[in-house]
């Protein structure tokens, strides 16, 4: 019974797959249409395509970093007991509340980049 299934399994796979080499095949293929399939299918050029891509962005990021940066960043705590400073004496006050808020911002502009100008 497995050896009929897999039997047919492989006739059925390799039907489908001569139908579909058969259905590409059914036309001859003109010249620019050849050059489109073998560009497309290139792992070479599609290397050079990434390459370029890659080139792009790395430009775009040396244009980035010539500009001003604003960097914002915020935190919460929540505390279980607030917060207290004892003495050497013993006596303690408290500091702080439980819930303890961060927030800082950066603004930075360089102020030298004629190494890295080179890369725009």
């Amino acid at each position: 019974m497995r050896v009929a299934a897999f039997v047919v399994l492989v006739v059925w796979t390799l039907g489908i797959s001569m139908d579909a080499c058969a259905q590409i095949t059914d036309a001859p293929l003109t010249l620019q249409e050849s050059l489109a399939l073998a560009l497309g299918r290139s792992p070479t050029v599609q290397a050079a395509r990434e390459a370029i891509q890659e080139a792009e962005f790395s430009r775009r990021s040396a244009q980035g970093d010539l500009l001003f940066q604003v960097n914002t960043r915020y935190t919460y705590t929540r505390l279980d007991e607030a917060r207290a400073t004892f003495s050497p004496t013993g006596v303690g006050a408290a500091v702080g509340e439980k819930d303890v808020y961060y927030w800082t911002n950066t603004f930075s502009q360089p102020v030298f980049t004629a190494l890295h100008q080179h890369a725009v």
